[in-house]
C-alpha cells in the first residue's frame, strides 16, 4: 500500500483499516480483562462473548479493507492475503455465533433466564 499513490481513497482505507485493527485489539483486551476477574457467571460470559463478536466483526472488516488497500496485488497467492482472508472467515462459525450472542445479551438486558428463551 505504501507503493500506491497516496490518494484520498488510499488514505481513507488505511485509516479505516487502522480503526478496525484497534477495535479488534480493544475487544481482545476486554475479553482478557473479563476473564481475569475470575468471576464466573452469565454476566462475565456475556461480556466475553460480546467482545468476541466485536473482535470477529473487526477482524473480518479489517481483512476486507486490507484487500481493498492492497489492490489487485492482494489476490496473488504470493502476497499471503488470500490464505489469511480465508482463515479469518472461520470467525463467523466459532461459538458463540452472532445470533446466539445477541440473544444471550438481550436475555440478560431484560433480566430473562437465557435457558428459558424460545429456540431460534
Amino acid at each position: 500500500a505504501q507503493r500506491r499513490r497516496q490518494t484520498a481513497r488510499v488514505l481513507d482505507l488505511a485509516g479505516a483499516l487502522h480503526n478496525e485493527v484497534r477495535a479488534a485489539e480493544l475487544a481482545e483486551a476486554d475479553m482478557q480483562a473479563a476473564a481475569a476477574t475470575n468471576e464466573p457467571g452469565l454476566a462475565t460470559t456475556s461480556r466475553i462473548y460480546t467482545a468476541r463478536a466485536l473482535l470477529a466483526r473487526a477482524v473480518l472488516r479489517a481483512a476486507d479493507l486490507a484487500f481493498d488497500l492492497a489492490g489487485g496485488a492482494g489476490f496473488f497467492r504470493d502476497a499471503g492475503f488470500e490464505r489469511l482472508f480465508r482463515d479469518l472467515q472461520a470467525a463467523r462459525f466459532h461459538p458463540l455465533q452472532d445470533g446466539d450472542q445477541r440473544r444471550l445479551a438481550a436475555a440478560l438486558a431484560f433480566g430473562l433466564d437465557p435457558d428459558a428463551l424460545p429456540p431460534a
